[in-house]
């Protein structure tokens, strides 16, 4: 793929560009379902997997177009409700700070910056600049359309698909998967997602509706290159933001494929995340030479939260990561039944000797695993993670690249993380979170279940009641962060 991106005329490079985060969780979802339908007899846990009829496993084994959400928008548009329509246009007229939104008509793309999302990192930006920054959100761009073939000819499409089919019937063959109606499904699925990426770029060309100086948050979805790239193509200045937490931990490619494309400038936190960022993008097929990474710090000092005078010892939240078998990240997670015994093991021994356990679902999981641990007696917590930690004896993670985990950071609660192995660490990070965080050593073993030392597991425990040193969060995240 990255070959083609390299070889192919700049028009198809962007576009493979555009498409390359939401091709690859597809591809690697299919795999995955591939893989269950293999070994359907062998894997626990069957009734999650064929009982809730995956949308993908749907269109392998019975032949359906159920495409990804992501798609899907690009097909429909973003539809909004005249009445709210009608009222955000009117709030123009009254309330004029951002992130009030603004209609398009009503801004000089040439001249002002246009923002496209909010965050906090963006709110730090807003105040580094005099300049105004106007709110615009995504719908005044992907709504409903036709197709168009202002920017690549239909036939260009189809020997592009083409080019990604070959590539991807290779990779399923050197790894010896049997595919079925995978590839018919990919080429339906890739067709769509190249054509319907093509006609929002050719309808913000064709009718000028680039923003000039264009602010965007994470670079991950399709809706957002599709705007870099467009601004980029008119000579505009693109700004990026990190995303909730950025990288710098972990050691991979995955951040810079991300956040790096068709900007002029990004803005990440730390010396470490800028570093980090340099260091992938050298090792990356994109040409990233021409963008400036800055640290946007504000040098604004917070205070740690301190909850221990309030917190039950013997609770102890263990906030699961997202379960979907319908998508596949950048960052892969573990295998549902894989994560879920898991799970279940350490509640059943943490609870024999006498810890309170409660269960955390991710909120974006597809797949609800609740009933497991409402079926053995435990507590499911259903409200937001920020509402409720707070008087817990302490937190298990088993994924740390989560939300809930950095906002675990900004607190002295005690934290066990569980290292799966689905992350390549950081030395010098993996040295740092042993002085702030429990942390479990773990294997798989020939069945692929997750082996750990339930005496490591209750030692961690009991060790991080003392951890509290700050040096991991302020050096990796939150430079500011203070005692």
């Amino acid at each position: 793929f990255y070959h083609l991106a390299n070889t192919s005329s700049s028009k198809t490079k962007d576009i493979l560009i555009c498409i390359y985060g939401a091709l690859y969780n597809e591809f690697m979802a299919i795999v995955c379902n591939l893989n269950i339908i293999k070994s359907k007899k062998r894997i626990s846990y069957n009734s999650i997997i064929h009982g809730q009829k995956p949308r993908i496993l749907n269109n392998l084994i019975q032949n359906d177009r159920i495409y990804p959400q992501i798609l899907n928008t690009l097909k429909n548009g973003l539809s909004e409700n005249q009445i709210k329509k009608y009222l955000r246009y009117s709030k123009y007229f009254f309330s004029r700070k951002f992130p009030s939104s603004y209609p398009l008509e009503c801004v000089d793309l040439k001249n002002d910056i246009i923002c496209i999302h909010t965050g906090e990192l963006i709110e730090k930006n807003l105040n580094t600049i005099s300049e105004k920054v106007f709110y615009i959100p995504l719908t005044e761009w992907f709504h409903p359309i036709d197709e168009n073939f202002y920017f690549l000819e239909k036939t260009k499409i189809s020997e592009i698909k083409n080019s990604i089919i070959s590539i991807v019937i290779g990779v399923l063959k050197a790894f010896n998967i049997k595919y079925l109606n995978a590839t018919k499904y990919l080429d339906d699925f890739i067709f769509e997602l190249l054509i319907n990426t093509n006609k929002y770029i050719g309808d913000i060309l064709k009718k000028k509706k680039t923003p000039l100086k264009l602010w965007t948050g994470s670079g991950g979805a399709i809706t957002t290159r599709v705007l870099r790239l467009t601004s980029s193509l008119n000579n505009g200045y693109v700004v990026g933001h990190d995303h909730s937490h950025g990288q710098g931990a972990f050691e991979n490619l995955i951040n810079s494929l991300i956040e790096i494309p068709f900007l002029n400038e990004f803005n990440t936190r730390t010396v470490v995340q800028k570093k980090m960022l340099e260091v992938e993008s050298k090792k990356s097929f994109l040409n990233t030479s021409s963008t400036e990474i800055r640290i946007l710090n504000d040098k604004e000092k917070f205070k740690i939260r301190n909850i221990s005078k309030i917190r039950d010892k013997q609770k102890i939240m263990l906030v699961s990561s997202l379960y979907n078998l319908d998508g596949s990240l950048l960052d892969p997670l573990p295998f549902v039944p894989v994560m879920l015994d898991w799970e279940l093991r350490t509640f059943a021994h943490l609870n024999k000797i006498g810890f309170s356990m409660i269960y955390k679902p991710h909120p974006e999981s597809k797949i609800d695993v609740s009933s497991y641990f409402l079926k053995e007696g435990y507590e499911v917590a259903d409200k937001k993670f920020e509402d409720i930690f707070n008087n817990m004896g302490g937190l298990i993670f088993g994924v740390p690249n989560q939300t809930s985990f950095f906002n675990a950071l900004k607190t002295d609660i005690p934290i066990v993380l569980v290292d799966l192995g689905f992350k390549q660490w950081n030395k010098e990070a993996l040295k740092l979170i042993k002085k702030r965080a429990g942390f479990v050593p773990t294997k798989f073993n020939k069945s692929n279940r997750i082996i750990f030392d339930k005496k490591i597991l209750e030692q961690q425990i009991k060790y991080s009641q003392r951890l509290n040193d700050l040096s991991f969060a302020k050096k990796f995240f939150f430079p500011n962060l203070i005692n």
